[in-house]
């Protein structure tokens, strides 16, 4: 955001939703967090998606990742949903995120980029 992108962030977690605004507004950040289920398109009108501890929720993550048209993505999946994420994304970073073993969904932290962005 401080290079001029604009950030969006997508939840099924109407409390998690609350706390990143809150988050938002005491950073005075132009970030948008928006509530998704998954089905709906993201627009290419923002430049980084985050998608952390979400994708699991999804009955057809293939279809949430299709939707996501972002050129970034940063995200924190499970294991189970590494290879999907290659399908669509190079991965750029990879670390293994810090709630491993406490968290559903998660495990790995990477910074992706969309494979034939246009």
């Amino acid at each position: 955001e401080q290079e001029g992108a604009i950030v969006a962030g997508f939840d099924q977690a109407q409390s998690i939703l609350y706390t990143t605004n809150l988050l938002r507004d005491a950073y005075n950040s132009k970030a948008i967090f928006t509530r998704w289920h998954g089905g709906e398109l993201i627009s290419k009108q923002y430049d980084i998606s985050f998608l952390i501890s979400v994708l699991y929720f999804f009955k057809n993550q293939e279809l949430a990742l299709q939707n996501i048209h972002t050129k970034y993505l940063l995200c924190d999946v499970a294991d189970n949903s590494l290879e999907l994420i290659k399908k669509y994304y190079t991965i750029r970073e990879h670390k293994i995120s810090w709630g491993v073993g406490q968290r559903n969904g998660i495990g790995n932290l990477m910074l992706c980029e969309r494979k034939n962005y246009e």
